[in-house]
C-alpha cells in the first residue's frame, strides 16, 4: 500500500525550511547541515586552472580543449541545470508512480512520456520490497537534534523496521572526489 503521509512537519520550498504546522519551529536541513562537513569545491580556480592546461596536455578533458575559465563554468552551470531538471523528473515520475499504486501510464509525449516509461521500468528492475507500507518524498525530522529532511522513499516493512531508500541520477557515480578534496 502506497501512501501520502501528512505530518507535522512540512518543507517551506522557496527558503527550503522544515515548519512544525503546529508550533512554528523551524528545524535545520539535514542536506544543509551535511554541507557543513564537506570541503567546498573551488570552482572558479579549478575552472581557471583547467583553463590554463594546454590544450595539448594528454591530463586535460577533452571537454575543455579550447575553453577559456569562463565558458568551463557557463558549462558547469548547463550541467548542473540539466542534472537537477532530469533529478527532479525522475523523482516526480516515480512519485506519482507510487502515489497511483502502479497505475500510472505517462502520456506518448515523445519528449517526457517515452522518459517517465524508462524511469518506471528502471524503478520496477529494482524489484524494491514495499513491504507493508511505501511513503515516497517522507519528511522525517528530529526534535532532539533540531534536524528535518526528506527521504526519498520510506517503507516500512512491518511495525518494527523500516527502510529509506534515495534516489540518485548521476551519470556515473564518483567514488573518489577525482579534484583532491
Amino acid at each position: 500500500m502506497v501512501k501520502e503521509f501528512v505530518g507535522p512537519v512540512y518543507l517551506e520550498p522557496i527558503e527550503h525550511k522544515y515548519i512544525h504546522r503546529e508550533t512554528g519551529k523551524r528545524y535545520g536541513s539535514v542536506t544543509q547541515m551535511l554541507q557543513t562537513i564537506y570541503n567546498e569545491f573551488e570552482t572558479e580556480l579549478v575552472a581557471e586552472r583547467i583553463s590554463n592546461q594546454r590544450d595539448d596536455d594528454p591530463k586535460k578533458n577533452p571537454d575543455y580543449v579550447g575553453m577559456t575559465m569562463e565558458q568551463i563554468l557557463d558549462y558547469w552551470q548547463y550541467l548542473n541545470d540539466s542534472a537537477n531538471e532530469y533529478g527532479t523528473f525522475v523523482h516526480e515520475a516515480v512519485e506519482t508512480y507510487l502515489l497511483k499504486n502502479h497505475w500510472y501510464f505517462p502520456e506518448d509525449d515523445p519528449q517526457y512520456g517515452d522518459l517517465a516509461k524508462k524511469v518506471i521500468r528502471a524503478y520496477e528492475e529494482l524489484k524494491v520490497d514495499e513491504g507493508i507500507c511505501v511513503y515516497p518524498e517522507r519528511i522525517m525530522f528530529s526534535e532532539e537534534y533540531n534536524l528535518a529532511g526528506t527521504a526519498d522513499l520510506k517503507i516500512d516493512i512491518d511495525k518494527e523496521w523500516f527502510d529509506l531508500g534515495d534516489w540518485k541520477t548521476n551519470k556515473k557515480f564518483e567514488y573518489y572526489n577525482p579534484f583532491g578534496h
